[in-house]
């Protein structure tokens, strides 16, 4: 025995495994004493907590309660990654969402639109505004390239409204501009805005599904493991219950 402390008694056996082969006695015996303290802190705590709680806590059933949780969650982990079925099509994905579309409502304003940086004295700024009032995208896009322009030009795709303002200086276009979805431009600190709208969705309309398209997978994805185990545990259930395994004593 090389430690008592707490009613529990540490012996050689105990920490030897501790120790890299080849170690030297230097750091066998720092590793040693590192253990050796932390070991009495331990069974010093372990006593206390045992004397003050007492009988007021059933430790074998929470270990067994434990036990059992754990074996279940891993046992229905193996079952879901061998048979759930994780392939969800967009038919799939549209059925579930036109059934479900009150569900998806805009809780924060998204919207679908660019916006292009230029210098005020930019040389080609008249001949880019053309463009931009008649929405030519490829000349709008082959400009900002060309000239390494900041901008976002991909007007697909939906982001917050709050994000999309954060790239542009602050209050320099109101709500309503943004709301309109007109090609709206201001100059502000030698720079000239040019922003257009597509689509503009405001709290409480349904989202639309390109939007909402990973959280309808998800939630598909939940709906299928929640029946796969739910179909498991039955069958399972009536197996044991057809071979005669299953008794209650009323």
């Amino acid at each position: 025995m090389i430690a008592s402390a707490g009613n529990r008694n540490l012996f050689l056996s105990d920490i030897k495994e501790l120790i890299p082969e080849g170690s030297s006695i230097e750091d066998s015996t720092l590793i040693a004493n590192q253990f050796i303290d932390g070991w009495i802190r331990k069974s010093i705590l372990l006593k206390e907590a045992a004397s003050s709680l007492g009988p007021q806590i059933d430790i074998d059933k929470l270990v067994r309660d434990y036990r059992e949780s754990l074996l279940i969650y891993n046992y229905e982990k193996k079952l879901v990654e061998e048979q759930l079925d994780t392939i969800v099509t967009k038919e799939q994905k549209e059925a579930f969402y036109n059934q479900n579309r009150e569900t998806y409502k805009v809780v924060n304003p998204i919207l679908k639109g660019s916006y292009i940086i230029i210098p005020s004295n930019f040389r080609g700024l008249t001949g880019f505004k053309r463009n931009w009032i008649r929405q030519n995208k490829d000349e709008i896009y082959d400009f900002a390239t060309n000239n390494n322009l900041t901008a976002s030009l991909n007007d697909s795709i939906w982001v917050t409204f709050e994000s999309f303002k954060n790239q542009l200086p602050e209050d320099i276009f109101t709500d309503d501009q943004f709301r309109s979805e007109n090609p709206i431009d201001k100059v502000n600190d030698g720079n000239q805005y040019f922003v257009k709208v597509e689509e503009f969705l405001d709290i409480g309309e349904i989202a639309p599904l390109d939007y909402i398209e990973d959280k309808v997978e998800k939630v598909i994805l939940y709906n299928r493991k929640i029946k796969l185990l739910k179909n498991i545990k039955e069958q399972l259930y009536q197996k044991e219950l057809q071979l005669n395994r299953i008794k209650i004593n009323r």
